[in-house]
C-alpha cells in the first residue's frame, strides 16, 4: 500500500485490528475469555438470527465500518491541516 501512495501521490492509510479486545456477550457464558475476530463476529450473528425482531445491533459489522469511517475522517482532518 505504501507504494501505491507513494506512486500515486495520495495519502494510506492501514487500519488493523477492529475489533482489538475480547467482548464478553452476557447470553453465553462459554467463553470466560470472551471472543475474538471471527468468533465474535459469528456470536453476533447467531445472537441476530435467534432474537425473534433480528434486531441490528446485534451485529459487530456496523460498529466496525463505524471505526474505519472515523479514521478516515481523521486522516482528511489531518491532511487539510498540513
Amino acid at each position: 500500500m505504501d507504494k501505491v501512495a507513494y506512486h500515486s501521490q495520495a495519502v494510506g492509510v492501514l487500519v488493523t485490528q477492529v475489533p482489538n479486545c475480547p467482548y464478553y456477550f452476557p447470553i453465553n457464558n462459554s467463553h470466560p475469555d470472551g471472543l475474538y475476530e471471527d468468533d465474535l463476529l459469528a456470536q453476533s450473528w447467531n445472537q441476530f438470527y435467534k432474537d425473534v425482531n433480528h434486531d441490528p445491533e446485534w451485529l459487530l459489522h456496523l460498529p466496525m465500518v463505524k471505526s474505519v469511517y472515523q479514521c478516515i475522517r481523521a486522516v482528511e482532518e489531518f491532511a487539510d491541516s498540513q
